[in-house]
């Protein structure tokens, strides 16, 4: 990610905003050795096992689900998308072309988990507006990854807080290619000013697959934060999204990294 230009901004950041803790200092100098956040990884029953009593209950409430589209194979549908992807939840935040790839004589199967997935981010980002934000805040990682985790360019997010760390608004600035993405600056900062934002957040994905910054990342989020204090409206944090994980500038950590 690269940033835009800042210079020509012309805008008054007279108004008293708010401070986000003193982590904007970290912001250009990020480690990446700790993982603050690891979802252990779904544990596989050895073969010839028996299932257990919770692994059976799974089944059974994802085929019940299935029935109306797969009818008599609802049950056969819900074991195997269960052994391939390892959870319910994987089975949600799996893309539309790996759904297909695993159904391919049940596009309707995929098509109708794609959309109960679609349902339950909306579900997640009604719920984001009406509380505190926290960088740690699971809700939270579960509307990035499914906001941006299966794009295939790279995608740059503002998410706008308010002088209590209240959601303001969360606005989308533009999508570049698979491999790059040139931040608008100015227009971030403007549409911070406008919103009478006291603190925001940047999150962008690598569609690499890979999580950790890269030295433009580093170089653009250190100008950010540099521009971003002068108009007293900081940023509180610049964040990765990339294969079920979610790595943070701020921190210098992973908050959330699902093992695969």
């Amino acid at each position: 990610m690269d940033a835009g230009s800042a210079n020509y901004l012309n805008v008054d950041a007279s108004q008293q905003r708010v401070k986000f803790g003193n982590r904007t200092d970290r912001l250009s100098r990020a480690h990446e050795d700790t993982i603050v956040f690891a979802a252990s990884g779904v544990w596989r029953r050895p073969l010839g096992a028996s299932q257990t009593h919770h692994e059976i209950r799974h089944v059974q409430i994802l085929a019940n689900y299935l029935k109306p589209l797969s009818g008599a194979n609802a049950a056969r549908h819900a074991a195997f998308l269960l052994e391939k992807f390892g959870s319910i939840s994987k089975i949600l935040s799996a893309s539309r072309e790996a759904l297909l790839a695993a159904l391919p004589d049940a596009p309707q199967v995929a098509m109708a988990i794609r959309a109960i997935s679609e349902i339950a981010y909306i579900g997640v980002s009604e719920t984001l507006r009406a509380s505190v934000f926290s960088v740690r805040d699971p809700l939270f990682h579960d509307y990035l990854l499914g906001r941006l985790q299966h794009q295939k360019s790279e995608e740059c997010l503002a998410v706008y807080l308010d002088r209590d760390g209240r959601y303001l608004k969360v606005e989308h600035f533009g999508i570049g290619t698979s491999t790059k993405f040139v931040l608008p600056l100015r227009q971030i900062l403007q549409r911070a000013l406008e919103l009478g934002s006291s603190g925001f957040v940047l999150v962008h994905n690598h569609p690499s697959g890979c999580a950790l910054p890269s030295e433009s990342d580093r170089t653009t989020t250190a100008k950010v934060r540099i521009t971003a204090e002068s108009l007293d409206c900081p940023l509180v944090d610049h964040l990765i999204v990339a294969n079920q994980a979610i790595y943070s500038m701020s921190y210098g950590k992973y908050l959330f990294k699902k093992e695969l």
